[in-house]
């Protein structure tokens, strides 16, 4: 069985989307054989949609979505990834999150696994090798929104970095957005404003939710972020602007 995905597959659902440069198929049973027009691809996970997807020529388009989706947790064509996730989201797509997990288990196969250990005490955690002017847990309280900082929420054991998916799925929307900014506002600090040479603030943010997505984070954390990437890259620009000035005028 063929069927068509990424951009061509987007072009023919949505017509208002970006133009194709090649046409990417699945092909089940070859895994890859591509030339200059046809990409041809196959993995375990693909069977998925075989079984379940409506249209006789195109991946329809919640599959293409989670498609995106889970190939945004590594920098492979990262920007263009989500744009695309971008777009396919303002269109109503949704993820299917079982067909996600089986994607994801195959990338990981691929592409490697996250190298991510927070079952560590926090000293042990925080020997990296970045280069911290301000202790990471002061500029926490620093950045954040309430009496306490959200991710003390979510930690079972405030030693331990570790979080808990249980207690992030008991968080209200809002408060898991303000969890997810504190976390980007102090690591956006330490590793493009207090440093010296900064970046612009907007370019920082977006640079910190890469990092973030495609290195430091997994699970259902990493989904929360890509799928609320628009979000968070714009949300609360201010704040971090008077946080920031607030920090340099006290030290």
């Amino acid at each position: 069985m063929k069927l068509i995905y990424g951009s061509q597959a987007m072009k023919y659902w949505f017509p208002d989307s970006r133009e194709p440069n090649d046409i990417d198929i699945i092909n089940s049973g070859i895994k890859k054989q591509s030339t200059k027009e046809k990409q041809y691809y196959w993995t375990e996970a693909f069977d998925y949609i075989v079984a379940n997807n409506q249209d006789d020529g195109f991946v329809d388009p919640d599959f293409l979505y989670t498609i995106k989706v889970s190939h945004a947790a590594w920098d492979i064509n990262w920007e263009k990834t989500m744009m695309d996730i971008e777009f396919l989201k303002s269109k109503g797509c949704k993820l299917d999150m079982k067909f996600y997990k089986l994607l994801y288990n195959d990338w990981e196969k691929l592409h490697g696994k996250k190298k991510v250990k927070m079952q560590v005490q926090n000293e042990d955690f925080f020997k990296g090798n970045i280069k911290r002017r301000y202790d990471h847990e002061w500029l926490h309280e620093q950045f954040m929104f309430d009496e306490r900082p959200m991710n003390e929420r979510i930690r079972e054991d405030l030693d331990s970095p570790l979080c808990s998916e249980n207690l992030w799925n008991s968080l209200e929307y809002p408060e898991q957005i303000r969890t997810a900014l504190e976390e980007i506002f102090v690591l956006q600090a330490e590793r493009y404003v207090f440093i010296d040479k900064p970046l612009p603030y907007k370019i920082g943010r977006i640079k910190t939710l890469k990092q973030m997505i495609t290195s430091s984070t997994s699970g259902w954390f990493n989904l929360f972020l890509i799928e609320h990437f628009n979000s968070l890259r714009i949300f609360s620009q201010d704040y971090f602007k008077y946080r920031v000035e607030a920090i340099k005028e006290n030290k």
